[in-house]
């Protein structure tokens, strides 16, 4: 997603045998080298929320401040494709026992943060974890 003074950037990271905060923030910083997960308090969020932020930046198309994002019929259509592709990849780690937490303020994460931004560890006590994040920048 790429636009007039507007770029984004998304990853997934995948961690195996990941089932508690701890074992997510260790995961976290030998991926992230210079992150600061150990600093941040994870914030518990519903899976509606999440959606709820995730969906909302996949609509963000600028502001009246020299930002945007303008896209023709085709361009919609591969972003709402690829979004979808999204849903699905995480939809398919999300349980009755899943806990998604929000790492806000988290520095060392690929993205620079203007306009929006998110890192979510979705942890599952029994399996694959992922680490989701997203930001977009100027």
């Amino acid at each position: 997603m790429y636009g007039f003074n507007y770029e984004v950037t998304l990853g997934i990271e995948i961690f195996d045998n990941c089932i508690t905060l701890q074992d997510i923030n260790t995961a976290i910083k030998k991926t992230f080298a210079n992150s600061n997960p150990e600093e941040i308090t994870p914030i518990l969020v519903s899976v509606e929320d999440f959606w709820k932020q995730v969906n909302d930046t996949f609509d963000f198309r600028g502001d009246n401040n020299g930002v945007s994002l303008t896209l023709d019929d085709k361009q919609e259509k591969e972003l709402r494709a690829k979004q979808g592709e999204i849903i699905t990849y995480i939809t398919n780690y999300l349980g009755a026992e899943t806990k998604i937490y929000s790492f806000p303020f988290l520095e060392g994460v690929p993205g620079y943060p203007v306009f929006w931004e998110y890192r979510y560890a979705i942890l599952n006590r029994l399996g694959t974890s992922l680490f989701f994040y997203g930001s977009s920048s100027d």
